[in-house]
């Protein structure tokens, strides 16, 4: 689809284009673009401190790929109160190309804070989609159409840039970033279970609008770098596609980077209560109630074992015999699990019944086959603590076969996902 890009139509105003933080949505209501274009309109929010080299390179790349692309592209200059003239620098670009907003802060308030800001004007001028990028050229303005193809033919939600997936990759990186990158990338996986993204923390991204609009993004908590996962967790949790693009990153040529030791602080603060959440959520959700009511059925059946092993003691002393009675025990047990937790453990998911016997019989055959190992290794011990470590091993094994495998529901109805208004 061929559109006409911003620069070629629309001149807002200078008073319409540099904006301070305290009358920003008053701004960007004026600068609503609304019916003036035709296609979908892209808003790039570029957060700057001290990169007045960096956006005087940086934006007339982004303007030819605008133009090339015939992209409805706009650009978001959010700067905190730069020292080295970045806040006029940007303010020349936006008499140059028109398609511009400055957006000035009085100070540094943190990277998450300058997207939400970013975003907030994005939104008040009826943006379709909206991208976030670096200054310091570490992101290449020539991925900006794959970005768009991406989220246009994938109807994805958002579409990361990412370093970690094939054919990406991260030229000139200094030993230590890299370090911090993959640490948090594979903290993150462990604490939030992100795994189907392979590059966590990556801040080339592009959203539809409606996204920000239904994980009420002006509700994040972090402001340094945890903000790219906070936001991420928060698409994925609101039921949103998430795809990834493979980039090369670019170590930055000129300035320093802004990653410090209250980034880092943060980091580790929200992990920490993200790790809390979790479990707090576990031990309050549905997996923990099931899994509760599948210890007390496997209780049950300990109670089962632990009778037949007291009796057979009564009787006898040799240890092959107990051993062949505890495996009969073990697999009469079977019968009564089966039937507690299809009643009342996974009652809510309910599939044929034939199918959930045959694979719970399987799953117990084998879990009778790891009690039957840790018995035999164990029998010279004291009877009851065998007895103990082959049903909790069995336990274990069983709730997750059962989980994910015997109760495991065949046919989901879609769930169908509130949006909030526009």
């Amino acid at each position: 689809m061929r559109v006409t890009s911003f620069h070629q139509t629309q001149a807002f105003p200078e008073d319409r284009r540099y904006i301070l933080v305290s009358n920003i949505s008053q701004k960007a209501k004026n600068a609503s673009v609304a019916g003036t274009m035709d296609g979908e309109k892209l808003a790039i929010v570029i957060p700057t401190l001290n990169e007045c080299d960096n956006i005087n390179n940086l934006v007339p790349q982004i303007e030819e790929i605008f133009k090339i692309n015939d992209i409805n592209g706009h650009i978001i200059i959010v700067d905190d109160h730069s020292k080295d003239g970045t806040g006029e620098a940007a303010k020349q670009l936006a008499r140059t190309f028109r398609n511009i907003t400055v957006i000035e802060r009085p100070g540094k308030l943190g990277l998450g804070s300058a997207y939400r800001c970013g975003f907030k004007h994005a939104l008040a001028m009826n943006m379709d989609i909206i991208m976030e990028m670096d200054a310091d050229l570490s992101h290449r303005p020539e991925y900006i159409p794959e970005f768009l193809k991406t989220i246009k033919n994938t109807g994805a939600g958002l579409v990361i840039g990412s370093r970690y997936i094939a054919s990406g990759a991260s030229k000139d990186w200094p030993l230590q970033r890299k370090m911090i990158s993959y640490g948090a990338n594979l903290a993150t996986k462990m604490i939030l279970g992100l795994n189907a993204i392979q590059d966590k923390t990556a801040g080339f991204r592009a959203y539809r609008a409606q996204v920000l609009r239904d994980i009420h993004y002006e509700t994040l908590l972090t402001n340094g770098y945890a903000f790219q996962i906070e936001i991420l967790h928060r698409t994925i949790a609101a039921g949103y596609d998430v795809k990834e693009i493979p980039i090369v990153f670019y170590e930055r040529e000129i300035g320093e980077s802004k990653l410090g030791k209250k980034d880092v602080k943060e980091y580790m603060i929200f992990f920490v209560r993200s790790a809390i959440n979790r479990v707090t959520n576990f031990l309050t959700g549905d997996l923990f109630s099931k899994f509760f009511k599948f210890c007390i059925v496997g209780f049950i059946g300990l109670l089962f074992v632990l009778g037949i092993g007291y009796i057979t003691k009564l009787f006898t002393t040799d240890h092959e015999i107990f051993v062949i009675t505890n495996t009969i025990a073990t697999v009469l047990a079977m019968v009564l699990n089966f039937t507690l937790n299809k009643i009342w453990s996974f009652r809510d998911k309910q599939a044929a019944v034939k199918r959930q016997l045959l694979l719970d019989m399987i799953g117990r055959t084998i879990s009778a086959g790891f009690n039957f190992i840790v018995v035999s290794i164990l029998v010279n011990y004291w009877w009851v603590f065998v007895v103990v470590a082959g049903v909790a091993v069995q336990v274990l094994f069983n709730f997750v076969w059962n989980k994910f495998i015997v109760f495991r529901k065949l046919n989901i109805a879609p769930k169908i996902k509130t949006v909030s208004s526009v």
